[in-house]
Order: C-alpha cells, then structure tokens, then sequence
C-alpha cells in the first residue's frame, strides 16, 4: 500500500521513480497498531542519499495516515576522484580526538548540508567516514568525493546521549534518555517507569 500510494502521489515530494529511488528500510508497528514504512532515498546508482528518507503511515491496511520525511531531487551520481581509503585518511587526520582509527569501511552516498543543519551549499558526492577516537567518540566525518575537502562532521555518541524533552503527537511532553544507535536521525528512549519504546 504505501509504495502504490508513492507510485501515484510520489511527485508532490519530488518522487519521479520511487522503485528506483527508494529502498525499504523497515516497517514497525505502533502502540495503537498504526503500520510504519520507512524508504531512504538511494541515487540511481543506489548510493544512498543521508538523512533523507519517507515515512509512510498506514492507520489501517490500505489507509494512508500520512508521510513525512525528506527528499533531494536529482541528487549527484558521479565518479568519485578519491577513493574510500583516501577519504578515511583524511577524516582521521582531521578527527578532534586523539587516536583516531576506522574499523568500519567508508561509504560512498550524497550528503546535502540541508539535512545536517550544515552552511548551506549544493548536495555533494562524499564519503561517509566514522572515526572511532579515546575519548571515546565517534566522529562521523563527510568527505567531499572530488575535492578531499571534509564537509562537516559530528560526534554521534555526544550528539545521541541527551536527555531532553519530546511533544508526542503535538500535544503529549516525555523525558527521554536518547540511546545512541547507528541509525540517524531515528534514536529512542523509553517512556520513564515503563518499558515501551518510542522512536523519534
């Protein structure tokens, strides 16, 4: 159902091809038995595009809820002129903390500052780089893949281990303890006394 609706409707959010442009995620479940399927935009090449993606919310089977989320139409696509081990040598060489090192491998995909709260600018091909550091940290770093040049990078255990308050649905306030996850921008906590998840 929610790819039927994204077929038909998917030009008001800048879908043109949404079976090439997007992956299924996952699907959740909520309390009250809404369905939740998420798909992050890849380019065509399949490269994925950061922090953009489409959650459909199906109220009953066939029912369409709602979708949210973000797309980047016409995202780049190119040859990248340095490679991934070029790029993590430059994001360690960069990282803040000291003993900088990269356990998992660079991931090519397109980073668009308008998702990351970064000076604004046109989407570019990059390299996504996590340096793991002492302190310890996680320096997610986002390597420009023509010109070497690093982007923007955050620290992803700092950034996710907050405790702040959320509005449910607009209208209800939680506390949340943010639990740090490789899976941005989606993190969870826990309604306080209880052991119901909630995803933001």
């Amino acid at each position: 159902a929610a790819r039927a609706f994204l077929s038909r409707w998917g030009d008001l959010f800048g879908v043109r091809d949404p079976a090439a442009e997007l992956a299924l995620r996952r699907t959740t479940t909520g309390a009250s038995a809404e369905v939740f399927v998420r798909f992050d935009q890849v380019t065509p090449s399949a490269r994925p595009v950061f922090a953009h993606d489409l959650i459909v919310a199906l109220t009953s089977p066939g029912r369409i809820g709602g979708v949210s989320g973000l797309f980047l139409p016409d995202p780049p696509d190119g040859v990248p002129a340095i490679t991934g081990g070029q790029a993590a040598g430059i994001a360690t060489a960069g990282a803040p903390d000291p003993g900088g090192r990269v356990i998992e491998e660079a991931v090519l995909g397109v980073f668009d500052p308008e998702a990351f709260g970064a000076p604004m600018g046109p989407a570019r091909l990059v390299w996504q780089v996590d340096v793991h550091t002492d302190r310890p940290a996680v320096w997610r770093t986002y390597v420009d893949a023509e010109t070497g040049s690093v982007l923007f990078a955050h620290d992803r255990i700092r950034h996710h281990q907050q405790r702040d308050v959320y509005y449910l649905n607009h209208t209800d306030m939680v506390d949340l303890t943010l639990i740090y996850r490789y899976d941005p921008p989606y993190f969870y906590g826990s309604y306080p006394g209880t052991s119901d998840q909630i995803f933001i």
